[in-house]
C-alpha cells in the first residue's frame, strides 16, 4: 500500500501529514533559524575558545 494509502487509514497519520503540508513554509523557516542560531552559538564558542 502507499503512504498515502495508509495515510487515509489512519487519521493521525493522515492529520500530520495534512498538517506538514498546511504548514510547511513556516516549519522550513523555523528550522533553518534553529540551524542558524545553532552555527551562531558554535561558531561563537569556537571564537571564545581560541
Amino acid at each position: 500500500m502507499s503512504a498515502f494509502g495508509r495515510a487515509m487509514n489512519d487519521p493521525a497519520l493522515f492529520t500530520k501529514a495534512a498538517f506538514w503540508i498546511l504548514n510547511e513554509d513556516k516549519i522550513v523557516e523555523e528550522l533553518n533559524k534553529q540551524i542558524q542560531d545553532n552555527y551562531r552559538r558554535g561558531y561563537e564558542q569556537a571564537k571564545a575558545d581560541l
